[in-house]
């Protein structure tokens, strides 16, 4: 497979710090381009070491947090540098984990219904997204794509770092929606007024780990 260079601008002395050298010294402290080595083709996620995080909030500072699995995803370099991806997310694996026992089984029933994702109607919610091929200073890149959640879709933005280890590609990114945009109702302000202390927000964050094979 071709090696692509996906570049990224570097102070000069944070380079030599990494790299344990040493330089002469740059009287402009002209940003250098350093470089991480990937090879273009397509990559298939590592299901089993990859994860998704979520923490939910409601206005009285109480939140709830917990995990997701994907069913599948894959990603591909473009020649350019580019890379494109698609994750498809196993909605009935939604876990809470900052409750246990009845607590814990009664609000994962409960986000499983129509009050909030539908499981059983919409089983898979989807992650499409695409880079422009540029890291910033710390192998972040610039994603764009669509979230779709129980049939409807909306653009999403974020960054995600990028690393090359032994030949499998890691991506770690944060990323929020907002859940009034899919129709997802239960004590939303956009919805109900005079919530009080019982709105949940619409915004939901999302911690995203890949690993390919």
């Amino acid at each position: 497979m071709q090696k692509i260079y996906i570049f990224t601008s570097v102070l000069i002395s944070l380079l030599i710090f990494a790299c344990g050298g040493s330089s002469k010294e740059n009287s402009n402290s002209a940003p250098i381009k350093a470089s991480i080595k990937i090879d273009d083709g397509s990559y298939i996620m590592d299901i089993s070491n990859s994860s998704i995080k979520w923490t939910g909030k409601e206005i009285s500072t109480k939140s709830h947090y917990g995990s997701l699995k994907m069913k599948e995803g894959s990603l591909t370099v473009m020649p350019d540098g580019n890379i494109k991806g698609k994750i498809d997310i196993d909605m009935a694996t939604i876990d809470c984990q900052d409750l246990e026992g009845r607590g814990k089984a009664s609000l994962e029933r409960h986000l499983r219904s129509d009050d909030f994702f539908s499981v059983e109607t919409f089983p898979i919610a989807t992650l499409i997204f695409t880079s422009d091929g540029n890291l910033n200073k710390v192998n972040q890149l610039l994603f764009t794509g669509d979230l779709t959640i129980k049939d409807s879709t909306h653009p999403i933005t974020f960054l995600a770092e990028i690393n090359n280890n032994d030949q499998k590609l890691e991506a770690i990114a944060n990323m929020s929606f907002d859940r009034s945009k899919y129709n997802v109702r239960f004590r939303s302000g956009t919805f109900f007024q005079n919530l009080g202390d019982k709105l949940i927000y619409d915004e939901i964050e999302m911690a995203v780990s890949i690993l390919t094979q």
